[in-house]
């Protein structure tokens, strides 16, 4: 699976969802749900239905995993799945106790309000799939609802314990998870965790034949849904309101639902208000774009294939991360950094290499090791808190006992946080002071067009190590020899000195 391709190649599948994708048998059976749809919601659902409908009604469906789905806005997502799906499953009684959690409880609520009404009013329906009877029951409420075929649903707020749920002998065997993320909440690092660690393990323990289907829009990036559309645990697929035909020409999505009028429309306001990062992320599923007022820019990046002959001095910054515990998933753990920058008299930085893993430390030891032999590296800075203090203290070991000569030079914490210290890189950039090896950096620049929305720093956490540290080589002038010096040359067999000048 080629995660480099997310928010690049548009649409992105994983390759579980490609397969699902590709299957005809499971086109046909979503085809059907889809005309079902048709057939008793018809308000909700017209003919002319996008095949982005399909598509996701295929991953909701048949997927063998968890399925997570990143959706623009306007494309009805909630209409299909929270509402147009769940009446599919209860009529056919697919499941038993169908959970629907969103953003808050209230909203969750209304979304179970909806499919209430629906059921208690719809005749078409009532008629061909309750005998006449009606599905109402004595518990019918507005965020939980039981119906005369044994069928729960209820609401339940993102943030809330999804633990202890029962209803008669089932635990909730489907959860609908319909845009959990806020501008508020998108970055709130303690509800990520409680989603990761209450709410999957409840579920997958208490039902290993349950259902989760998560379908959002991306709010910013690393947050909970970019985050899951790279968890193995889960089919992931990843949709935006555009898309290229074969000849290149952007067409959209699904024109029915939202027309190219409106998203020009929408695209020149968010222009217009410097909110093109909201517009990426919320109708392309891609939050990189920058806006206005954001610290670094595209045009401040140059690169290069090979730098001017010249005198360089060469460094190593190296960013450590904390090795994982042993109940951390290592897809949790940051990244180490280790660049390598050179700089010349003209007090120009050049990021030469760039490595970004995470791989054990002695693997990194060596790799810096190699780094330095390659370069003669006239130091190397790293940052030592608190557990990286030992990694500090095993490389100085290692040196000794190999007889490797590297200065090694610790970075201490920053007053004001990594944050501020990253942001005094800006000077640099805006003076066209640092240059970027082609091929090398992609990921630092990502970082650097998302700082302060993105919980990924660990590349320009390492660069901004070399702020008042770097030091540059002296400028050398070259001799200017006037015609009576190469004259006095010639007549004495003596070549000018390097110092010899023209005043």
């Amino acid at each position: 699976m080629n995660y480099d391709l997310l928010y690049k190649v548009n649409p992105w599948y994983s390759d579980d969802a490609e397969e699902i994708i590709a299957n005809k048998e499971y086109r046909k059976q979503a085809e059907a749900v889809i005309l079902f749809l048709q057939t008793y919601l018809p308000n909700h659902f017209p003919s002319n239905h996008p095949q982005l409908h399909v598509e996701m009604v295929m991953l909701a469906m048949f997927s063998k995993k968890n399925t997570v789905l990143a959706v623009p806005r306007s494309h009805s997502k909630t209409t299909l799945l929270s509402f147009g799906l769940v009446i599919y499953y209860i009529v056919f009684l697919e499941f038993k106790y169908i959970m629907i959690v969103s953003e808050s409880y209230d909203k969750a609520e209304s979304f179970v309000t909806r499919i209430r009404d629906e059921l208690e009013y719809n005749r078409l329906l009532i008629d061909d799939f309750s005998g006449g009877k009606g599905f109402k029951s004595t518990d019918w409420a507005k965020g939980e609802i039981v119906t005369r075929t044994r069928v729960k649903v209820q609401g339940l707020g993102y943030g809330q314990s999804g633990r202890g749920h029962v209803f008669e002998d089932t635990r909730p065997d489907l959860y609908i998870m319909d845009d959990l993320l806020t501008t508020e909440n998108a970055g709130d690092v303690k509800l990520r965790r409680k989603f990761s660690s209450d709410i999957y393990p409840a579920i997958a323990r208490a039902n290993p034949k349950h259902r989760r289907i998560y379908v959002g829009t991306i709010i910013m990036d690393g947050d909970l849904l970019a985050q899951t559309l790279t968890d193995e645990r889960w089919c992931a697929a990843r949709y935006e309101a555009t898309v290229e035909d074969d000849d290149g020409e952007e067409k959209m999505l699904a024109p029915m639902l939202y027309p190219r009028e409106q998203y020009l429309e929408d695209k020149k306001a968010a222009r217009a208000n410097g909110e093109m990062s909201i517009f990426m992320a919320e109708y392309h599923s891609n939050p990189t774009i920058f806006d206005s007022d954001n610290t670094f820019h595209p045009e401040m990046f140059q690169g290069y294939d090979k730098k001017p002959e010249g005198n360089y001095f060469y460094y190593i910054l190296y960013d450590p991360a904390m090795p994982p515990s042993g109940r951390t998933r290592i897809q949790a753990v940051d990244k180490s950094a280790i660049l390598v920058i050179a700089t010349d008299s003209d007090k120009n930085w050049w990021v030469e290499e760039i490595h970004a893993n995470r791989a054990v430390p002695i693997d990194n030891y060596e790799l810096i090791f190699r780094l330095n032999k390659k370069y003669t590296i006239r130091k190397v800075y790293m940052e030592t808190i608190a557990a990286q203090r030992s990694m500090y203290l095993n490389i100085i070991s290692l040196m000794k006992e190999r007889g490797i000569k590297m200065p090694l030079e610790e970075v201490p914490s920053h007053k004001g946080g990594k944050e501020a210290r990253i942001e005094q890189l800006q000077p640099l950039y805006a003076t066209n002071s640092i240059f970027h090896k082609n091929g090398q950096c992609d990921e630092l620049e990502r970082e650097l067009l998302l700082f302060g929305n993105t919980p990924h720093d660990d590349i320009s956490d390492a660069l901004s190590f070399g702020i008042n540290r770097l030091k540059y080589p002296r400028k050398t002038e070259k001799s200017i020899v006037s015609p009576m010096m190469d004259a006095y040359d010639k007549m004495f067999n003596k070549k000018p000195t390097a110092n010899w000048k023209i005043i």
